[in-house]
């Protein structure tokens, strides 16, 4: 002990190591030495910190016992709440706090609508999501914020509103991977493999490169596909199985390596197209096959 007391500033890199070393033991001993000297009554970025902290441990009732503790509340301290409650999936409790926030007159940030966004999709709520969408549009923070942007095309392709989610969509002025990737979720939500192609191929010709999510929703939309030439009578499977080795190709170009479940994707449409080489020389590249995987190659 040298005698110089910690400040501020010492406390918040304090919790924020805590949270990058896992150390909630530690962060303890600080909340409760922080309450010992009586900073967190005082500064707000103190018990900003703190709430933080709880919510990225998932103790979200602590986060909001120190957030009620604070005799200031900013605009972090209701969207780190906010952020704890939609990453344990309370999306109820986050949209009752961005309520109460709303109520007692403190503006939302982009970072405050991504989260109530992402809440409404947890507990999919599409009613709630398009009154945070008429908030967004009445604040013009839609077409020049691509974050916002994705989450409220995520949001109405998780609720499987894909006339919205294109309206999102074409409001964007840069539509990125996560944008044309929430697009082709939005199409496999309702079943509809070809247009989900069709979105895929577009993207290609805009110059997006797909990520491993994209080849994960490209995968289904063939496997939905080929599901719809079965239902109808189509007695060939040849078209759905060369868009399949054609999207593997573009997969293996990416430099992408297959994790379990989009082998157990592709697998599954290999198995629909009765292409039984393609399956087993997949099946033999995964170094371990789960449940899954061998579901579906028997």
């Amino acid at each position: 002990d040298n005698g110089i007391s910690p400040n501020v500033v010492t406390f918040v890199y304090i919790l924020k190591a805590c949270c990058s070393f896992r150390a909630i033991d530690k962060g303890i001993e600080i909340h409760a030495e922080i309450g010992r000297i009586g900073l967190m009554a005082k500064n707000v970025v103190v018990g900003n910190a703190l709430i933080d902290f709880y919510a990225k441990f998932g103790f979200v009732t602590k986060a909001q016992e120190v957030f009620d503790d604070l005799s200031n509340r900013d605009i972090v301290s209701w969207t780190t709440l906010i952020a704890g409650y939609t990453n344990q999936n309370s999306g109820m409790k986050a949209l009752y706090s961005f309520g109460q926030m709303l109520n007692e007159g403190i503006p939302p940030n982009a970072v405050t609508f991504v989260c109530c966004l992402n809440a409404c999709t947890h507990i999919g709520s599409s009613t709630e999501g398009k009154r945070i969408h008429a908030q967004i549009a009445k604040l013009e923070m839609i077409r020049d914020n691509i974050v916002i942007g994705n989450a409220l095309v995520d949001m109405y392709a998780k609720c499987g509103l894909l006339a919205n989610a294109q309206e999102a969509f074409d409001e964007l002025c840069i539509q990125d991977v996560v944008s044309w990737t929430s697009m082709l979720s939005a199409c496999i939500e309702q079943n509809e493999g070809e247009k989900g192609l069709h979105y895929y191929m577009k993207m290609l010709g805009e110059g997006v490169n797909p990520d491993e999510l994209t080849f994960v929703a490209t995968f289904q939309a063939c496997s939905i596909l080929v599901d719809k030439q079965q239902r109808y009578g189509q007695s060939s499977k040849e078209i759905s199985l060369e868009i399949a080795k054609a999207l593997k190709i573009d997969f293996d170009k990416q430099g992408f390596s297959f994790d379990n479940i989009m082998a157990n994707t592709l697998i599954n449409v290999y198995g629909k197209c009765r292409a039984v080489v393609e399956a087993e020389e997949l099946f033999a590249g995964i170094a371990c096959p789960d449940v899954v995987t061998w579901s579906v190659m028997f």
